[in-house]
């Protein structure tokens, strides 16, 4: 567990995970908006490690929480409200 209380995985772009998954090019997430309780230390750590990626936005929040993302495919782009997803 990270220190901002979310799990983070990587994957080898040669692993048995990025494999099963296909092509990024198919589909992947862009515009993900992260909340945390503490947005400017969990970006800067998240930085240190990792590197920015401007895939991902880190916000301020009560609790760890993806707000929304969006699906980018070959077909187009569509946002999604976790929230919504949820029935919340």
């Amino acid at each position: 567990m990270t220190p901002w209380q979310f799990r983070v995985e990587l994957h080898s772009e040669t692993g048995d995970v990025v494999r099963e998954l296909g092509d990024s090019g198919e589909a992947h997430l862009e515009d993900v908006s992260l909340q945390v309780s503490d947005a400017n230390a969990a970006r800067e750590a998240f930085n240190e490690i990792f590197h920015p990626l401007s895939e991902l936005n880190i916000d301020d929040g009560e609790n760890p929480w993806v707000e929304s993302f969006s699906v980018a495919a070959q077909q187009g782009s569509e946002q999604m409200n976790v929230g919504a997803l949820l029935g919340n």
